[in-house]
């Protein structure tokens, strides 16, 4: 008997509607293996936006609210609401940036912290035994791609936009959302 076979890799799609598809059918695919949609609630009592918003707060220095805005493609009247319920909760603190007094640096409290910390443990909980079922040189490969995900498709960020429904660039057609209104910072 000899080696055993490789299995041939797929072919890429060649059309962009074929690309698109393929990539729709990957986010379905890793939206499950990580449980996005599951009943359970991973980040309660957090919304996934509200745990993304914790998380860009306890890894980051300076930000203000357009920062979150600009980078995470949020709606500006969704985001205020939302930093206005963690002010309200005393998870966050809102100080003037000192070349701006206009904008305020936002951060979390201690309670804030103390919220977040489960939520990012329950995302390495989530994500670790997907790695630790792979052999080093698979987990490597993976990350790799993600690399490679990251890099291409970040750099294109102005073109595409993220949050595009959000900025009334709806890809079906029709109108666009409503808009959020204006940010408090």
């Amino acid at each position: 008997m000899g080696a055993p076979r490789r299995r041939a890799r797929p072919k890429p799609p060649s059309s962009l509607a074929a690309q698109v598809e393929r990539m729709r059918r990957f986010n379905r695919f890793y939206t499950e293996r990580i449980g996005v949609l599951e009943d359970r609630k991973l980040y309660a009592p957090f919304s996934l936006a509200e745990t993304r918003v914790l998380y860009e707060l306890a890894h980051r220095e300076r930000v203000t609210a357009s920062d979150l805005t600009r980078d995470l493609g949020l709606d500006p009247g969704y985001l205020s609401r939302m930093l206005r319920r963690f002010q309200k909760k005393g998870l966050i603190r809102r100080r003037p940036a000192p070349e701006d007094a206009r904008q305020n640096l936002l951060s979390l409290t201690r309670a804030g912290a103390r919220a977040f910390a489960p939520l990012e443990e329950a995302s390495c909980r989530v994500l670790r035994p997907l790695l630790e079922q792979l052999a080093p040189a698979e987990r490597a490969r993976v990350v790799a791609a993600m690399d490679v995900i990251e890099a291409l498709l970040g750099g294109r960020r102005r073109l595409s936009g993220r949050g595009a429904f959000r900025r009334g660039l709806n890809p079906a057609g029709g109108a666009p959302p409503r808009p959020g209104g204006e940010i408090e910072d």
